[in-house]
Parts: structure tokens; sequence; C-alpha cells
């Protein structure tokens, strides 16, 4: 009842009135009243503040809106892996974080493609706990990533080590001092000042 005609409460959002969701839907202005208060009582709370003009989504609206649309999603993603895996493709499962996926993905996408062309790649983003819990689990093959290192079962190999850098004018009050630096400008790591 929630999922199949979920486009029924996203108009009626979008648009704000029932007369105008319902010619947006080529359905009966009754018929959408009818589907959302059924709606309502299945879940037995008002997604919709039908008492003012325009109608206004409710707070408990949103959070159904939004969940909802993450279902769709995942069903979408879902619908896509089992039509890969009927066509023999193999899925795998990259893990990555969003700044680093943003970085290496277009680099790494192509040359991947080329070399596996029978290869579905399914992006997993998400932080450093759910990266490394997706492949602990199974559900992520390869996770990239400033990870802890500490789940048992996991191979952990470095790739990169990053150099980070700590950038303010000379001379600035809460910098290091002259005889702090290096004569590369350089901090020693051991000796950051804060």
């Amino acid at each position: 009842m929630t999922l199949d005609k979920f486009e029924y409460v996203l108009a009626l959002a979008e648009e704000k009135s029932l007369t105008k969701a319902a010619k947006r839907l080529y359905i009966s202005q009754p018929g959408l009243t009818s589907y959302i208060n059924k709606l309502e009582q299945y879940l037995g709370i008002k997604l919709f503040d039908r008492t003012v003009t325009p109608i206004q989504v409710t707070e408990a609206g949103m959070i159904y809106i939004s969940k909802m649309k993450n279902i769709q999603n995942e069903e979408a993603m879902l619908r896509m892996t089992l039509h890969d895996m009927g066509s023999q493709k193999r899925v795998f499962h990259i893990g990555m974080g969003m700044t680093r996926g943003m970085q290496w993905l277009p680099i790494l996408l192509p040359e991947f493609y080329q070399s596996h062309p029978d290869v579905v790649l399914q992006i997993h983003e998400g932080g450093l706990e759910e990266l490394e819990n997706g492949v602990s689990s199974g559900n992520i093959d390869i996770a990239f990533g400033a990870l802890n290192t500490g789940y048992p079962g996991v191979v952990y190999e470095i790739l990169r080590k990053e150099m980070i850098y700590c950038v303010f004018p000379a001379p600035h009050l809460y910098g290091p001092s002259q005889q702090m630096r290096q004569p590369s400008g350089i901090l020693p790591s051991s000796k950051v000042p804060f």
C-alpha cells in the first residue's frame, strides 16, 4: 500500500492542492483523497495538514517522504543488481568515502571498465564505520579510505600516505615560531603547536 502509489504522496506534497495533484496524476480528486485518507489511517498519523491552504506536509509527512525515497532508490538498485545477475554480469561492490570517491573514481573507473567489461560496479559511499562494517559483513568487496585497521578478518593495505599541511600567513599569532620551522617550511610533526 505504501510504495506502489508513492507518486500520489509526492504529487500532493509538490502541488500542495488535492485538485492540482489529482489533475497531474490523471485521477479523480475524490480518488486521491480516498487514497491519502487510507494511507494516513494505515500509518496512524497525518502526513498532510489539509486544514490550511495551501496544503502543508507535516513533520511526519516529511520523514515519510524522505524514507520512501530511500526505499525507492534501494528498490531500483536491487532491480538493477538482479537484472545484471540475470545478464551474467558479475557485480563488484566498492566502498568509498564521498571526498575520496569524487577524487579517485573518475581516475579508476574508466581503466577498470576497460579491463573488466563483464563486471558491474556498485559504488557504496559512506563513513569509516559503515565501510568497514560493509567489508567485514561481505556486502562490500573492497573499500578505500582512511580506515581504522582494527576489524578482525579484514586485510588492510596502505596505498598512500598523505601529507597534510597547516597553512597560515607569517607572522601569525597562533603560528609556530621561526625556530620551530624547518628550512623547507614544514613543521616537524612532533612540534605542531596546537
